[in-house]
């Protein structure tokens, strides 16, 4: 089931920017391979950060590290490979695909959560909220509540916990859908919507963690929290970096872009 979610994801991921590449007139064939290039990298690179902090898994198997269905994967692994590979397929116009596939990457995250908590694998802590989730056995969730020794482990469920998943997958999906009503939302210059979309993604992620179960905090804040407010700083200096530059001096002419407009977003309605 979990493939299902992440096929679906893609899909929609890539038909949405499909749409936006078409729109922009950017080149699709280059924004084909950069999307094949993207779900490679993304998976690989999130299945390995994945396996970062499973390190007595991998030097138990080492081979675990190019099987893919073993180790699960890191959604902010999964960004920053498709990240790199969309800058390996475009090169020099990276910040003009960036800004027509950005708002798709968010809806088709929003998407792949529904893996997440259909597996129980990104659980959220325990609650007794009326929209408390209760998984399966022998999913993750349910043998992280038998290990503390709240669970009998014969139990026909795991213990209701929040649905960390939903809590991140919702804002990440208005964030995506709003990105694309609103394409200018972020600022008109070229990357600024790729940039805009990045920053919000890291900062309703950085919430939506203190949710999360399974997560030893240090000094009140996850591992998880400091990469996203990490990536929240990166994608703002980004953000403002690109509103200061002038409007002949940020990039070359993209071939492919209307009008050679390389520095305001192309093919924008309105």
């Amino acid at each position: 089931m979990s493939w299902a979610f992440f096929s679906a994801a893609a899909a929609v991921a890539s038909l949405i920017g499909a749409w936006q590449v078409r729109r922009g007139a950017l080149s699709l064939p280059r924004a084909a391979w950069a999307v094949c290039l993207a779900i490679g990298l993304g998976l690989l690179v999130g299945h390995w950060v994945s396996l970062a902090f499973q390190p007595g898994r991998v030097l138990e198997s080492p081979e675990t590290l190019f099987l893919l269905y073993r180790g699960g994967f890191s959604s902010f692994g999964v960004y920053g490979g498709a990240v790199l590979g969309v800058l390996i397929a475009t090169g020099s116009g990276f910040w003009a695909y960036a800004d027509r596939l950005a708002p798709g990457l968010l809806v088709g995250a929003a998407v792949a959560r529904g893996a997440c908590l259909w597996h129980g694998c990104d659980f959220g802590r325990l609650g007794s909220i009326p929209w408390a989730w209760a998984h399966a056995p022998a999913s993750p969730a349910f043998r992280h509540q038998v290990g503390l020794g709240i669970l009998d482990p014969h139990a026909g469920a795991a213990l209701p916990t929040h649905p960390f998943a939903l809590y991140e997958a919702l804002p990440v999906l208005g964030i995506g859908l709003a990105a694309l009503a609103f394409p200018t939302i972020f600022g008109r210059r070229t990357g600024q919507r790729a940039a805009g979309c990045a920053a919000m993604y890291c900062g309703a992620r950085a919430v939506a963690e203190h949710w999360r179960g399974g997560a030893d905090p240090t000094f009140g804040i996850t591992t998880m929290q400091l990469m996203c407010l990490g990536g929240l700083v990166v994608a703002l200096l980004f953000l403002r970096g690109l509103a200061d530059e002038p409007e002949d001096a940020m990039a070359p002419r993209y071939p492919g872009v209307a009008g050679g407009g390389a520095h305001r977003l192309p093919g924008v309605r309105g």
